[in-house]
């Protein structure tokens, strides 16, 4: 399952921060504050590379990928150089777009709240038809209804400290997605969270004792491939999958499926 769709959007803000907010606001202004400061944020940056890869290793291989800087009808936003999705950084394709004013203008409440010390905004949104709508924008997504959204932005930074949605499949399953943004560095005036972490409840649920069993038998089966490859062509083939199917190993066996830390390192600003 390829968390994109939703996600995308999320992480559109999550990844860049926006100004102070000094009072309670609506959600129509909050709304206005993202869009104002996201235009302000990206005045000096015309294309933007963004490295990340998972952390301790993972199924999800190190990708680069470049964003570029578009103008057009009052808007300014980055986006993918390549639109290819098969070929971009995936969760983190479209670093910045209007989705997420878009989101926060349709939320139903705006409360303030302590979250791990700080004090921040819960923001939640429960306009099925606007969330299911953005889904529907990327197919691969579109086979899971998204219910809802909670977002929790820093009261004092407007930092994304936190989302939540909850969603469910065509089969039925439920799952409760939290992305949890931390390590905010600034790029030429842009915040960017370099540690994004993952927990997904609900997902091993989705894994039954065959799939794992037929997973163990597709691994042996690779492993039985490697071994009669000629000496060169097997390490060059280890040294690329080796970490990614001893990780998936390891979550097969702790049933940790649901929980990854993505890690950004490497940010490079009009190069």
């Amino acid at each position: 399952m390829k968390l994109t769709g939703i996600l995308t959007t999320i992480l559109t803000f999550l990844l860049i921060s926006t100004s102070t907010l000094l009072a309670q606001p609506s959600p129509a202004q909050l709304a206005d504050q993202i869009s104002d400061r996201n235009m302000q944020r990206l005045a000096n940056i015309e294309t933007l590379f963004i490295t990340v890869e998972p952390e301790g290793g993972g199924l999800i291989p190190a990708t680069t990928t470049k964003y570029v800087k578009k103008t057009e009808g009052g808007r300014t936003w980055l986006e993918p150089e390549d639109e290819d999705y098969d070929t971009n950084t995936g969760l983190l394709s479209g670093v910045f777009d209007d989705q997420m004013p878009k989101l926060v203008r349709s939320a139903s409440s705006v409360e303030r709240e302590q979250l791990d010390g700080y004090s921040v905004y819960k923001i939640f949104v429960d306009d099925a038809d606007l969330l299911n709508e953005m889904m529907d924008d990327d197919m691969e997504f579109a086979e899971d209804e998204v219910k809802n959204i909670t977002i929790w932005i820093d009261s004092d930074e407007l930092v994304a400290r936190k989302v939540r949605f909850d969603q469910i499949s065509d089969e039925g399953h439920e799952m409760i997605v939290e992305v949890i943004m931390s390590d905010y560095q600034n790029h030429s005036g842009l915040p960017i969270a370099h540690s994004i972490q993952f927990n997904i409840e609900g997902l091993d649920a989705q894994f039954t004792e065959e799939d794992r069993a037929e997973a163990r038998r597709a691994m042996a089966e690779l492993e039985e491939q490697l071994a009669q490859m000629p000496e060169a062509q097997r390490r060059m083939i280890e040294e690329q999958m080796k970490p990614q199917l001893e990780r998936f190993e390891a979550m097969l066996e702790s049933g940790e499926m649901g929980r990854m830390v993505l890690r950004v390192t490497d940010v490079r600003v009009n190069q």
